[in-house]
């Protein structure tokens, strides 16, 4: 305000009262937009239904969330809205043990679709999870999407960097972002594919869409039976905790590691997904699809 104290900010529509109207940023910019709450709807715009948000960047943002809720930089909950003409920059979106996106936190209502057309999220932004959460579903542009409606990505480019880590990458089924994608983190279908579960977007449609991997795509995690046992575990399988830091996470001490021969130390774990998919044993996420470019710059 004009004294200099922070003053978090109402969501615009809430569940109860959605915005259905249109929204022209008239390629204005937001700057510094925050909220820190534990609520249901966390972002510039609480619930979208028959929307139009089109025409703006946000830059700056911090929306936080430490309940169980929807979360977004643009809209905590879409659905059959269209959103346009958007760059989120030097802005960061982190959950607690619920759906989290960079435009569209949840997409839902059945056998709708809600487009996404000139989409820019920069390198300099990030989607993430508080350390120790779990069943977090954590998306570049869409967190999750629900059974039955359809999404349309096209002409974007998304460079975010996912800080997704724990229970969200590797403690059911290691080596297996489960639900994390750099366009949708839980497109909710999944297939068998030689006897591999893997996500399965049939229902999301990509056009002139690039995807930019950064050096943060290449997290090291540590294998230590003190982290305890993860579900479906095979003998001598431990849980993994990420070496780096993360949100809420200062990294594991590498030089404190003491580990048996079952191990293991330091293991490079890379990042390369578009879409995953929820599933109690983990889930292959889907690193190719029609309409997309893949870009790695990590090293």
């Amino acid at each position: 305000d004009e004294n200099g104290n922070l003053v978090l900010f109402e969501p615009i529509g809430d569940g109860s009262h959605d915005f259905s109207g249109i929204f022209d940023g008239a390629d204005h910019t937001i700057y510094n937009l925050r909220q820190d709450c534990n609520a249901q709807h966390v972002g510039l715009f609480g619930a979208v239904y028959e929307g139009t948000i089109k025409n703006l960047t946000v830059d700056g943002a911090l929306i936080e969330n430490d309940g169980s809720g929807y979360v977004a930089i643009i809209a905590a909950y879409a659905g059959a809205s269209t959103f346009e003409n958007i760059t989120l920059r030097n802005s960061t979106a982190v959950n607690y043990n619920h759906n989290t996106g960079g435009i569209v936190g949840w997409c839902s209502n059945n056998g709708t679709t809600t487009t996404f057309d000139n989409i820019n999220i920069e390198s300099t932004t990030t989607i993430g999870s508080w350390w120790g959460s779990y069943d977090t579903r954590v998306g570049g542009i869409v967190g999750a999407m629900n059974t039955g409606n359809n999404v349309v990505i096209k002409n974007s480019t998304v460079a975010c960097r996912l800080d997704v880590y724990n229970d969200v990458m590797s403690n059911y089924q290691w080596h297996n972002y489960r639900t994390a994608g750099m366009l949708i983190a839980d497109v909710r279908d999944n297939e068998t594919v030689y006897g591999r579960t893997q996500a399965n977007p049939a229902r999301v449609t990509c056009e002139n869409v690039t995807v930019i991997f950064g050096d943060w795509a290449n997290y090291h995690y540590c294998e230590s039976a003190s982290y305890g046992t993860p579900s479906y575990a095979g003998e001598g399988e431990y849980k993994f905790q990420r070496v780096e830091a993360g949100l809420g996470y200062g990294g594991v001490d590498t030089s404190a590691c003491n580990h048996a021969e079952d191990e293991s130390h330091n293991e490079l774990i890379q990042f390369n997904f578009l879409f995953g998919a929820r599933d109690g044993k983990g889930i292959y996420g889907i690193s190719e699809f029609n309409g997309v470019e893949v870009v790695y710059n990590n090293k």
